[in-house]
């Protein structure tokens, strides 16, 4: 799983997935927690995690059904180490190094 992040939101009525460097899927509600990423070949499912009840989202195989992976959700203003290293607050390294 590494650093990969996805932000799902909604605008309106309509709710999004994006991960960093793409661009927005509209996710398109199919049953309770469930939800199919329109212009890709993927379900998603929202649920709680049963060991502490905080929301994880799994990407669910299309033609069998299995969890391929799960992601936890991040706490809010929780940071992973890229979005520090842009902010310069990562093991003291600033943006300016890299330009």
């Amino acid at each position: 799983m590494g650093d990969k992040i996805i932000e799902v939101y909604h605008e309106g009525l309509v709710l999004y997935s994006k991960g960093i460097g793409f661009e927005p899927n509209e996710l398109i509600k199919v049953a309770d927690g469930t939800y199919f990423r329109r212009h890709r070949n993927r379900l998603l499912l929202f649920k709680p995690n049963e060991e502490n009840g905080e929301m994880r989202m799994h990407f669910i195989h299309p033609t069998d059904g299995k969890i391929q992976s799960t992601f936890d959700r991040i706490k809010d203003g929780k940071k992973i180490p890229l979005e520090l290293m842009v902010e310069g607050l990562y093991y003291g390294i600033k943006p300016s190094t890299f330009t």
